[in-house]
């Protein structure tokens, strides 16, 4: 349900990791803090020893969420030739290999942080920027370099990471087709988008 560290451990881990399913299943609005509450087997005051509120559950699992794909980003391209496509390719893989490890972590923190007040969902937006610019770095050189087709960097960075972002809500291993296989087609579909002639 979430990585082994995360820096909660003990009963506020069980309470993050219940949410974390809840959330996925239920939504943040249709969850409550006695659903959580009964999931981890507390009466529910004993969470607000943990969390000052349901919100502040939330933006825990948002900054894991965002912790974990920001590091793997990084680590990706500190692993890789400076190389545009490579990069690309080995980013977009990455991104499917986590949102797949992490199904449920990841359409929590896709879907439901935008019920987060603004003081609470603002850490979040800075870690979320993190992530894109590391794809809008790569890209951006890739088109100055003209590897790939110069379009609006924002709509390419969010047309490849939202469609990452997707595939926990319809993608099932199999023996046949694994998650190695659909991060090589991603990768390969990334690689079309960034390269496609531009239309007259």
């Amino acid at each position: 349900m979430l990585p082994d560290d995360v820096g909660y451990s003990g009963t506020a881990r069980r309470v993050l990791e219940a949410s974390v399913g809840l959330f996925a299943q239920r939504g943040y609005h249709g969850t409550s803090m006695r659903d959580i509450a009964q999931t981890v087997g507390l009466k529910a005051a004993s969470i607000y020893e943990h969390f000052p509120s349901k919100a502040h559950i939330l933006a825990a699992i948002g900054g894991i969420g965002y912790t974990i794909y920001r590091d793997r980003f990084r680590d990706v391209l500190a692993a890789t030739q400076p190389d545009p496509p490579q990069q690309v390719r080995a980013l977009v893989e990455s991104a499917v290999q986590g949102v797949c490890l992490y199904p449920e972590l990841t359409m929590v923190a896709a879907t439901e942080l935008r019920f987060l007040p603004p003081d609470l969902a603002r850490p979040l937006d800075w870690s979320r920027a993190e992530t894109s610019l590391e794809l809008v770095g790569v890209i951006g050189r890739g088109v100055e370099e003209g590897t790939f087709q110069a379009r609006n960097l924002a709509v390419l960075v969010t047309s490849i990471l939202s469609m990452c972002l997707r595939v926990p809500y319809w993608f099932r291993p199999t023996a046949e087709y694994t998650v190695d296989d659909l991060a090589r087609d991603y990768g390969d579909l990334a690689l079309a988008l960034l390269t496609a002639p531009a239309g007259d």
